[in-house]
């Protein structure tokens, strides 16, 4: 049996509303609160939106002779 590395990338989406003077200052205040208020490692009731495959990689075995 051999060892891999996978990377896996994950996307979470969440719809925001703020209050802002403009579409610009909307877009700043979202991110701020996404990042501030949503634990998506830790949020297990709310599925990621995609999961994909960015990388296997199969582990070379460290050989001593």
């Amino acid at each position: 049996m051999a060892m891999y590395e996978v990377e896996v990338e994950g996307h979470y989406c969440a719809v925001i509303e703020v209050e802002a003077d403009s579409p610009e200052d909307a877009e700043s205040k979202a991110i701020e609160t996404f990042e501030y208020e949503y634990d998506v490692v830790g949020s297990y009731s709310e599925g990621w939106d995609h999961t994909s495959i960015v990388a296997v990689n199969e582990q070379e075995e460290d050989e001593d002779y």
